[in-house]
């Protein structure tokens, strides 16, 4: 059995626009890249937390290792404190690394890859 979040949820949290919606562009979403292998969810959480309240922080994980992709993304209570944390914390050090904080962008759509091409 699979678990199938409901649109709206999806939508409103990660930005996406989903078959026929206009697009949901979030001030207060933030992508975070040049991430350390070492940064988890919760460090980048309380990293945030000095500027205000994170409601959510994740680093994104590749599904086959479950190792870091290098990116992560946090979603700050207002889109006050998101422009104070991208105007404090871009280029800062992060677990040994320089970190770049930006506002999130709708994820693109793409054509679907075709794999079993036979010729």
């Amino acid at each position: 059995m699979y678990f199938m979040p409901d649109r709206e949820n999806v939508s409103a949290k990660y930005g996406r626009v989903l078959s026929g919606e206009s697009p949901i562009i979030m001030q207060n979403n933030l992508y975070v890249s040049s991430l350390a292998w070492a940064t988890t969810d919760d460090t980048l959480r309380a990293y945030f937390a000095t500027i205000g309240e994170v409601k959510s922080a994740s680093v994104i994980k590749d599904k086959m290792s479950g190792r870091s992709r290098g990116f992560g993304f946090v979603e700050m209570a207002t889109e006050e404190a998101a422009a104070e944390a991208v105007a404090k914390l871009n280029e800062t050090d992060l677990d040994g690394r320089i970190i770049r904080v930006a506002i999130a962008q709708p994820r693109e759509e793409r054509p679907r890859r075709e794999f079993n091409n036979a010729a």
